[in-house]
């Protein structure tokens, strides 16, 4: 108690010039503080958003370019688009799952943990913790031949 009624002492004795700049001072303290928390805020969603769209036309781009490799039963081809990720720092794993879950090609980053995410089984964007996950059916002819799974670090 004697400390607040010391500070309040201290202030009641100050001129009212020193009085206003307090005033001045703490509210703009305040204002700047509740303005960075909310950009923040504001950044990280929208950031989440931006990345979501981002890996789901990248996921669909490599969906789209797995096709043949699919329907030719050809891992290797498949492997090697899936290679093509490395440039993805922050990318965990990509695998291309065949229509009963089984794996059919897979990348996983040198560093780190590696393991593909569980087989999915529809388009999805996912947010678990620090990682996203997109997944997007691989199509021929309007047939669903496979499923390609990414799961990125966040």
């Amino acid at each position: 108690m004697e400390t607040n009624s010391t500070a309040m002492r201290v202030l009641r004795d100050l001129p009212i010039r020193r009085k206003l700049l307090v005033i001045v001072m703490f509210t703009t303290t305040v204002a700047l503080l509740l303005s960075g928390i909310g950009i923040l805020f504001i950044d990280s969603i929208l950031f989440r958003g931006y990345l979501d769209r981002d890996l789901s036309a990248l996921g669909q781009i490599i969906a789209d370019n797995s096709t043949a490799a699919l329907a030719f039963q050809d891992p290797g081809s498949a492997a090697e688009t899936l290679g093509a990720l490395k440039v993805r720092n922050h990318l965990i794993a990509a695998c291309i799952y065949q229509p009963d879950g089984t794996i059919f090609a897979s990348y996983s980053r040198p560093t780190g943990p590696s393991g593909c995410p569980p087989a999915p089984s529809r388009d999805e964007s996912r947010f678990a913790g620090n990682t996203l996950t997109v997944s997007r059916a691989i199509f021929l002819t309007g047939r669903r031949i496979g499923t390609l799974a990414l799961q990125y670090d966040l």
